[in-house]
């Protein structure tokens, strides 16, 4: 990789600061509003992904195109100020400042009022790209003090400093609580709280990566914590706090928020793949309803297991196995007499011999390999296996006729989206 060392001060953009920084790339620094800042690194060519689906602001949810990386609507991009000084140039606009330091580059994030900076980059190459990979990197100082949180899901204590940890995505059943990396949901957002306030930083990049919170010790850079995205774009904002409430507020509202889910669903559930899987599946949801009943366990939502999608072994998405089940809508009903919602477990991926592959074929919605325009080839529980393209319109009109007339024609109150980690390892493979 090449260190990103020296900066040139080019001028204004609006009201961000942009540097030339070598390489032929350039780095803005905005003030998007009076607690949040951002800092986007463009190459020679221009982005690696030009858009983002994890920006919106206040609500303002992007399209399924994406929403463009320059795109600032939904902030109210204060009026900023900019003065140069002593090979450092600092833009300031509603409580927040950000010194560049020319050389070697980095920069100083500062509250108004506040003589030392909450968030600062580290002295030595706290910028590096890789043009022949398009991996990056980018090293922040950290105070032995700072505590660490976030990251989505991730094993072991809630204070992750100390860790390095793969922003990633897999389902690793059966994973160490302890131990195990990575899990099922990445996050690479996390939240720095010491003795200058808590503060928060999050990478808008979705590609594979790793997360250092301090688990590499390295004479040449003192104390340091960093993020690495294997492609994409280095495109980060930083949440001001000065609390961790503050932080985490703000991140809601920088990514949309979340919707409240129905009230059922914060009460008892229960799934296993052991009914589902069963032979005699029917009769042992029965019995488990039995069971609540005479010993007065309260239930609110039972999640079928796969199981219910069987042929053999092997699970289908939206075929039923009239074997275990010869009378779904019945099966249904008997839970919902209970006061059970009922929830069935969905698998957004096509077995290689699923009944219906044709079907997908013929509509050409499914990942594909971009050398060869056949589907992307995906290993999956039971086999190999095709992903829906939800970014093709043809893809989310079938998966949606699906769910009505397989499962909520059937009486499911509503599906589970389970393995919707999408890992797929083909570099070739290309959405619509």
């Amino acid at each position: 990789m090449k260190a990103l060392t020296q900066g040139r001060y080019l001028g204004r953009d609006g009201e961000a600061a942009l540097f030339d920084v070598g390489l032929g790339a350039t780095i803005a620094v905005r003030i998007l509003e009076g607690d949040i800042g951002r800092v986007t690194l463009k190459p020679q060519d221009g982005y690696r992904l030009d858009r983002g689906w994890s920006i919106a602001p206040g609500g303002l949810e992007p399209a399924y195109e994406g929403r463009p990386r320059d795109d600032l609507s939904g902030f109210t991009c204060p009026q900023a100020r900019v003065s140069e000084s002593g090979g450092k140039v600092t833009l300031s606009a509603a409580g927040l400042s950000a010194e560049v330091t020319l050389s070697p580059f980095g920069i100083a994030w500062r509250r108004e009022g506040e003589a030392e900076p909450f968030l600062q980059d580290r002295t030595t190459q706290a910028y590096l790209i890789s043009p022949r990979t398009g991996a990056l990197s980018h090293f922040m100082a950290r105070d032995y003090a700072e505590r660490h949180y976030g990251l989505g899901d991730k094993a072991g204590p809630l204070d992750r400093t100390g860790r390095r940890f793969a922003i990633d995505a897999v389902d690793p059943c059966g994973f160490d609580a302890e131990l195990s990396d990575p899990l099922y949901k990445m996050l690479p957002f996390f939240i720095v709280d010491g003795k200058a306030g808590a503060h928060g930083v999050f990478y808008d990049n979705l590609s594979t990566g790793s997360v250092d919170l301090g688990c590499t010790l390295d004479n040449y850079h003192g104390l340091f914590r960093s993020w690495k995205g294997d492609d994409g774009d280095l495109d980060y904002y930083v949440m001001a706090g000065p609390t961790v409430p503050d932080v985490v507020r703000r991140f809601s509202w920088l990514t949309g928020g979340q919707a409240f889910a129905p009230r059922w669903s914060f009460g008892f559930g229960v799934t296993s793949m052991a009914i589902a899987d069963a032979p005699d599946a029917d009769a042992r949801i029965s019995d488990f309803v039995a069971k609540c009943r005479k010993h007065a366990i309260p239930c609110d939502s039972f999640h079928f297991g796969s199981g219910y999608t069987q042929i053999g072994q092997r699970r289908y998405a939206f075929n039923w196995n009239r074997d275990k089940f010869p009378e779904p809508l019945a099966t249904m009903k008997r839970l919902n007499k209970a006061g059970m919602h009922t929830v069935a477990n969905l698998k957004p991926c096509l077995l290689d011999d699923h009944p219906r592959l044709k079907e997908a074929l013929d509509q050409g919605f499914l990942v594909k390999d971009s050398k060869t325009g056949e589907p992307a080839v995906a290993q999956f529980w039971d086999g190999l296996g095709f992903h829906i393209d939800f970014t093709n319109p043809k893809g989310r009109a079938w998966w949606r006729a699906g769910i009505e007339t397989a499962l909520l024609d059937h009486g499911f109150t509503t599906v589970w989206n389970d393995n919707n980690e999408y890992e797929i390892w083909d570099e070739d493979a290309l959405c619509d």
